[in-house]
């Protein structure tokens, strides 16, 4: 099956270099808001705070607004937060997270994903991994050390990202059939 994504990113998507880091991990969030919404606040001017490099609907759309190239603004840690982070990863690269990370944003918000959702996710995740492999030759493997919550980034803050109900053993199952 075809992987269509939506270019949604413009002028006001906040991103920036990855100052020469390679992605390494793959961060899925949940939002409360919808793709629509998701699609408005990542392109607006007044939004100096946050995006995300994909979106994807419970429909099982797949919007992106960041180049995999730049970092997102979607899981940053900065100082004595790093430390703090539950994913060994974040704590041995001992920097912001956003500059090897690619973030994945999911419609919702308990992280119950519809089926579309969640195999548009599958197939992202796999995407991901074959984009920054043809790009960098560095394999991001897929599996609970290298694809994450954002609570295992930042457990205080980001508790319930993505949500209690996030399909987490059978995406890692999925993600070993290839």
């Amino acid at each position: 099956m075809q992987l269509e994504i939506v270019w949604k990113g413009n002028e006001h998507t906040n991103s920036s270099d990855r100052k020469g880091e390679i992605p390494a991990i793959i961060v899925n969030h949940i939002s409360a808001q919808s793709l629509t919404s998701l699609d408005a606040w990542y392109t607006c001017p007044d939004n100096k705070i946050s995006s995300a490099h994909f979106a994807v609907s419970k429909n099982g759309t797949i919007h992106q607004y960041v180049s995999i190239e730049r970092m997102a603004f979607s899981q940053g840690l900065e100082g004595e937060r790093i430390a703090l982070a539950p994913a060994f990863v974040v704590r041995e690269k001992g920097m912001n997270p956003n500059r090897y990370a690619v973030s994945i944003e999911h419609e919702g918000m308990d992280g119950l994903l519809t089926d579309e959702q969640y195999q548009a996710c599958l197939r992202l995740h796999r995407y991901i991994q074959r984009y920054v492999m043809e790009k960098w030759g560095h394999w991001i493997s897929l599996d609970y050390e290298h694809v994450l919550g954002h609570f295992q980034i930042d457990a205080i803050r980001k508790a319930n990202c993505p949500g209690p109900n996030f399909p987490w053993s059978r995406l890692y199952e999925d993600m070993k059939e290839g």
